[in-house]
């Protein structure tokens, strides 16, 4: 559903600050303190989900990460409960393109199960995009998860967490009186430690790092430096029944460095350049295989306000990738390895251009269209994406959206692994179509009634995880083109988290199926029944605590017996439900410093999960934990 944030400005661009400084630079006095400024501008596409830093905190579950936070939307659901890769609307986890300040990232969370990758301080907020996308946003077939950082405060502001698991800190200085601010933030999981003591054959480690530094060149300019990165390493020695050692899990890590220089010319007009390079490795831990990513990319991003009632965005960006992959020839899967993720130089460009339009009072408009080139392996595919979202604001406080678009990506199957994207055109690109069409109505009282109708289409996906529940890779699924096709409704009503009683239920009815060589049966993820109720309150003496029940509908079973192996819906796993909760004491000490003491649980109530079910003669099911995530820790903040 649209926002109604006033500072989103050019498609939830960040918009640099006006330079107070410069003001009495020519009358010789000092320069002012500065000061803030909010500038209206373009609210969020309809038919999106908005998730602010504020709500994040409150919800059960989440840990305070907004990221986290995603699973809590209809129409999202889980690879498994509490593991934060999501097939969204059909659309499997590596068809979702993940963004942060409009950079892609390959993934969002530490080792699988753990937080974001971004200290959840340094968000302001996270866009989900379950239909038509932004224009600047593409190169995915499905679903666009977009995080913004917040905009520099130009002065001391901190916050610190201790739990656990791991320690984070963040701190902005302001610097050159007032024109600059540097902000680190970072994280470290000392969880290893723990681990090791409990069993040496389990080695658990992440940290990550950002640095958000901007300096206002004049009051129209603003130089800007967005520097973020993150490691983990997961490694599981076990023995099977033949004595065998068997190591499961590797080493992960990425970085970007993203500098850019912002321009307002005028106040209808913002105009950034920017440049990105990156570096992404994925590796075993013994040494025997590598992939390795180095990447550039430039891009131009334009928005401007014709009037209150026509805006336009237009872009140009491009990427190159060297991408080396290192792996032993004594490995079984070597060939796979070195068919799936060759040595090779890739490349892709394109650019976009959508508008803005108000034509009535109450009518919003936005028409777009982007078009990409891919170049792989000395092939190349080029495709246009065209996307349209409109809201009509009714009486008594009725609102109707719909969205619909069109769009491509490079095939791949492989989501959050770093540099792991599949050296090959062959077979063409993957297609996805989205419709969707919404009713909000708010009574009062801070009170939202939602439901959403949708429907999608993926053509041409590789989809091990949804067909067969198979996480190994292998060069032969390069062949197996498939057809996603999901139908479903969404409703939620909501109250936000963050009032003295808050909270929501939300319910998604779906059906997935897919198509493989004239063979169709129902998708290996589809959940008919996704149910999840929240519910918060504030106690008093500054402590406010709140519940989360979670519930889906079982996966069907893969039938080994009837054909070739094909998930089937006349025999599924069985439902889950889980339960989440979170205890806060805050200490106000003014209004810019606090401490508090958080207790938070996931999965309390220890439910295990059936994560895959095979019947042959008989049927039998891979039980999974019980996965329970606790984290008691301290923070603060100035």
């Amino acid at each position: 559903m649209p926002a109604t944030d006033s500072a989103y400005v050019a498609q939830a661009q960040p918009t640099p600050a006006t330079d107070p400084a410069t003001q009495n630079e020519a009358a010789g006095s000092p320069p002012a303190p500065p000061i803030e400024l909010n500038v209206r501008g373009q609210r969020a596409a309809p038919a999106s989900e908005v998730i602010t830093r504020a709500s994040a905190r409150e919800l059960p579950g989440s840990f305070g990460d907004p990221l986290r936070s995603v699973e809590s939307e209809p129409g999202v659901t889980p690879i498994v409960s509490g593991l934060p890769y999501f097939f969204v609307r059909g659309a499997p986890p590596a068809s979702v393109g993940y963004f942060i300040d409009g950079v892609d990232v390959p993934l969002l969370f530490h080792a699988y199960f753990g937080p974001s990758v971004i200290h959840p301080a340094l968000f302001d907020r996270v866009d989900v995009f379950k239909g038509a996308a932004p224009v600047n946003y593409g190169r995915y077939a499905g679903a666009i998860i977009a995080a913004q950082t917040r905009a520099p405060r130009y002065e001391w502001n901190g916050e610190a967490s201790l739990r656990v698991i791991d320690a984070g800190a963040l701190l902005e200085s302001p610097f050159a009186s007032g024109r600059g601010s540097a902000l680190v933030a970072g994280r470290y999981s000392y969880t290893g430690l723990i681990l090791s003591l409990l069993d040496d054959r389990t080695k658990l480690r992440y940290w990550d790092y950002q640095t958000l530094d901007s300096y206002r060149l004049s009051s129209t300019t603003t130089l800007s430096v967005f520097a973020f990165g993150a490691f983990d390493l997961l490694s599981i020695n076990s023995a099977n029944d033949a004595g065998l050692q068997n190591q499961v899990g590797g080493e992960t890590q990425f970085h970007r460095f993203d500098l850019r220089l912002d321009a307002r010319p005028s106040p209808a007009t913002h105009l950034r350049v920017a440049g990105t390079f990156g570096y992404d490795r994925s590796g075993d831990t013994i040494g025997t295989a590598s992939l390795r990513d180095s990447s550039m990319r430039e891009r131009i991003e334009l928005s401007h306000e014709f009037s209150p009632d026509v805006g336009l965005d237009a872009g140009l960006d491009a990427r190159i990738d060297q991408v080396r992959l290192d792996a032993a020839a004594t490995r079984f899967d070597y060939l796979d390895l070195t068919t799936l993720f060759p040595t090779r130089n890739d490349g892709v460009g394109g650019g976009y251009f959508g508008l803005r339009l108000r034509p009535a009072r109450g009518i919003s408009v936005i028409p777009g269209v982007r078009a990409d080139g891919y170049l792989v392996e000395h092939e190349f595919k080029a495709a246009a994406d065209p996307r349209l979202s409109v809201e009509f604001a009714l009486p008594k406080h009725v609102t109707v959206d719909s969205s619909v678009a069109l769009s491509h990506q490079r095939p791949n199957f492989v989501p959050g692994i770093p540099a792991a994207a599949i050296g090959t055109l062959h077979g063409g690109l993957e297609t996805g179509v989205v419709y969707d069409a919404g009713v909000r109505w708010k009574p009062g009282a801070d009170l939202t009634f939602g439901a959403t109708i949708f429907r999608t289409a993926f053509f041409d996906v590789i989809d091990p995880v949804g067909g067969q529940h198979d996480f190994t890779v292998s060069r032969t699924q390069l062949n197996d083109r498939t057809t996603i096709q999901t139908s479903g409704l969404e409703a939620r009503v909501s109250r936000p988290l963050t009032k003295s009683v808050g909270g929501f239920l939300a319910y998604t009815l779906s059906r997935s199926t897919r198509g493989y060589d004239r063979l169709s049966s129902i998708s290996g993820y589809d959940r008919p029944h996704v149910l999840q109720a929240a519910l918060t309150l504030d106690f008093g003496y500054s402590i406010r605590g709140g519940l989360r029940g979670v519930f889906y509908s079982g996966m069907p079973a893969l039938v080994l017996n009837e054909g070739p192996p094909h998930p089937s819906a006349a025999h599924r796993t069985p439902d889950f439900f889980r339960l989440d909760f979170r205890v806060e004491k805050r200490w106000n000490f003014d209004e810019a410093h606090y401490l508090s003491a958080v207790l938070e649980v996931l999965n309390a109530t220890s439910a295990k999960e059936v994560l895959k079910e095979q019947c042959g003669t008989r049927c039998q099911g891979d039980l999974s934990g019980p996965v329970v995530l606790p984290s008691l820790g301290v923070e603060a903040g100035f």
